[in-house]
């Protein structure tokens, strides 16, 4: 799918706004809605086949997710969100007094309360303090203790838009015998994420960011070594190998990762992620980000013209969608925010940057537009 094929498919781009903000929460493509109200209306109405529909979209988001990771589809269970994936991982270990869990300070909560509830086992969590918003491989490796356990991180860090090297860490922690889990909230749906090529054992994530797919739609991704590892700590009829078979309590629980979906799934969120991964799949992960790491380099070299600046400045590398820049005067970006929300640009500001963070639908024409703003403002 072309990147105009892709823009005609989100009506608000007719409009005055420029949303650039999809590392908080994405607009949905009009089919996405489409498909969501068809289901809500089937059901509303009472239709025979509502359910079916249904099943058969949730089937099919399964095998969606692993195309989009390369895995297979009994690897891939469907999840509300990224903590609740984690917390599968977190609680279903077998812990010890003394084991560690390596993490970053840059990490979003997500990613962090999970094994902060470890502390009641005496589990005990190690923060790798980043450079200028840089984790370099040997900040790891130096961080790494006899008892670290589990390296948690995020591909692409919420605050700063840092890209980690996932391949060379996935590396560092086989080596050192350390389970490797990634938040891959802000990367998948604008870069390519390839759970084998990475070495990843372990990925969570969210579906209303990057994925532009309904608030509590997600999945987690497991290997079969980790799930053997995993002790299950909640179980539901669909955690059954035979789930319609509703009077035999004593089967096995399913061999795929699906045993973590334990009943009625959200239907509605299915129907519109699976809607939603179809098309991103169509265009294309690697396409995907070279046009938006084209926006936001465009972004960057545009930005002298104005009285705002980078705040960090990675090598390419490590760059991701998100792009992160303040006034020359920090105090100023809060106001500075206020004026552009009220000239219908939408974007966030976290800690002491504002965060531009453009998708494959966004054009030249609209961060040259922003631009404009900025200088109309700065």
């Amino acid at each position: 799918m072309t990147q105009a094929e892709f823009r005609s498919l989100f009506s608000h781009v007719t409009s005055r706004r420029l949303y650039f903000n999809h590392a908080a929460v994405s607009p949905l493509a009009d089919p996405v809605l489409v498909a969501m109200n068809e289901h809500l209306e089937r059901r509303h109405t009472g239709a025979p086949d509502t359910w079916g529909k249904a099943f058969a979209a949730a089937e099919n988001l399964r095998g969606l997710y692993a195309t989009l990771v390369n895995a297979t589809t009994d690897r891939i269970a469907l999840m509300p969100n990224t903590a609740t994936g984690l917390n599968i991982l977190a609680s279903g270990l077998k812990w010890q007094a003394g084991d560690r869990v390596l993490l970053n300070e840059h990490e979003f909560p997500a990613n962090v309360i999970p094994f902060r509830n470890l502390r009641r086992l005496g589990v005990e969590l190690d923060f790798v303090k980043t450079t200028d918003g840089r984790f370099p491989l040997e900040a790891y490796e130096n961080a790494i203790t006899p008892r670290t356990k589990l390296l948690s991180l995020s591909i692409v860090q919420y605050m700063t838009g840092y890209r980690a090297d996932v391949k060379a860490i996935a590396e560092l922690c086989h080596r050192h015998h350390i389970i490797f889990s990634v938040d891959a909230i802000q990367a998948l749906g604008v870069m390519p994420v390839d759970v084998e090529a990475d070495g990843i054992d372990f990925l969570a994530t969210g579906g209303h960011k990057w994925l532009q797919s309904p608030l509590g739609s997600g999945f987690l991704y497991l290997s079969k070594a980790i799930q053997d590892q995993i002790h299950q700590t909640h179980l539901g009829y669909m955690s059954l190998e035979h789930p319609e078979k509703f009077s035999d309590f004593e089967q096995p629980l399913s061999e795929a990762a699906r045993r973590y979906e334990l009943g009625a799934f959200n239907a509605v969120n299915c129907v519109g992620a699976n809607a939603a991964l179809g098309l991103l799949i169509d265009a294309n992960q690697t396409t995907v980000f070279d046009h938006v790491r084209g926006l936001v380099r465009h972004f960057s070299e545009r930005l002298t013209e104005t009285n705002f600046r980078p705040v960090f400045n990675f090598p390419e590398a490590n760059g991701s969608g998100i792009f992160i820049f303040t006034h020359h005067d920090e105090s100023k970006n809060q106001p500075m925010l206020e004026q552009i929300t009220a000239r219908e640009v939408v974007i966030s500001l976290r800690d002491k940057g504002l965060r531009f963070s453009p998708h494959y639908y966004n054009n030249v024409d609209e961060v040259d537009a922003f631009i404009d703003i900025l200088k109309s403002i700065g």
